[in-house]
């Protein structure tokens, strides 16, 4: 595994070294949030109560994210250094990625704002709010599986090697 030190460039070093290796450090940090985000389980029944979340699932889902937009922009400074060994395939699979972890992202961010908002809001507000908070975990009940799919689906597709590939050059 990578250490922190591996993504501090050395005067010496190219940018395009430089970004592999920060690359291939910020890699080998997100591995232990994905099988914590796919964990991650918005309200709809008995299969994937609300209760159930954690905040280190919610915390994952959280940095899948900011890894995927990290990554997606390592990429591509990567390929405009003249990079393309696996390039193009490795950002198709990021931006999947993260295109399916934004929604879940957005609507959890948004629910959990609002039920506290609804804590304290008076009666009057109540029937809006509980209105709003179903709309939102019915939102999350469809967003959860696509976001699911996607990470397993980059496990399947084989993103640890298109990563690896990028970093080896």
């Amino acid at each position: 595994m990578a250490s922190p030190k591996d993504a501090i460039p050395k005067p010496s070093e190219r940018y395009r070294d430089a970004l592999r290796g920060a690359l291939e450090y910020r890699y080998a940090a997100v591995l232990s949030f994905r099988d914590d985000a796919k964990r991650f389980a918005p309200d709809g029944g008995p299969d994937c109560p609300m209760a159930t979340r954690t905040e280190v699932e919610i915390e994952a889902v959280h940095e899948m994210r900011v890894w995927a937009k990290r990554t997606r922009e390592m990429l591509r400074m990567l390929r405009d250094c003249g990079v393309r060994g696996g390039v193009r395939k490795a950002l198709r699979a990021i931006d999947q990625a993260n295109d399916a972890l934004g929604p879940v992202r957005e609507a959890d961010v948004t629910l959990r704002r609002i039920q506290a908002e609804a804590a304290v809001a008076p009666e009057s507000e109540q029937p809006g709010l509980e209105w709003l908070i179903a709309e939102l975990q019915a939102q999350l009940r469809d967003q959860f599986p696509l976001m699911r799919d996607a990470l397993e689906s980059l496990e399947r597709e084989g993103i640890d090697d298109k990563i690896a590939r990028v970093v080896r050059g």
